[in-house]
């Protein structure tokens, strides 16, 4: 979420995401830094407030830690919702991996939060 949208980004900031669970992590090293990226989801509701989006259904927030040899870790965390909920996302995920494609090339191609790729023709 930009900083353009101040009430959005203030909502989605103030989510209990210290409470909630990672739901996947990624690492790498190159050119010289260590960068982990971990991802974590919320349910919206919008009979308990919801946020300023009309119909979103789910809060994601990729915190990222960046080191870059010889200068200071740095930390981000972006914010982004969509109107997809958490059951809709798993039904989707669930009927991706009956598609007849091996597990391995299953996890090669699908993107950090499970949703279906584009494989390539």
């Amino acid at each position: 979420m930009a900083d353009p949208t101040p009430t959005a980004h203030a909502q989605l900031a103030a989510l209990p995401w210290p409470s909630i669970a990672v739901q996947h992590t990624a690492s790498g090293t190159g050119h010289g830094r260590r960068e982990s990226r971990s991802i974590k989801t919320c349910g919206i509701a919008d009979e308990l407030g919801g946020i300023a989006f009309p119909h979103a259904r789910l809060a994601i927030r990729v915190h990222r830690r960046r080191k870059q040899t010889g200068r200071r870790e740095t930390r981000e965390s972006v914010y982004a919702v969509t109107t997809v909920g958490e059951r809709a996302r798993k039904a989707v995920r669930g009927a991706t991996r009956s598609a007849g494609t091996s597990p391995s090339r299953r996890r090669a191609v699908s993107g950090a939060l499970g949703r279906p790729a584009t494989l390539p023709t």
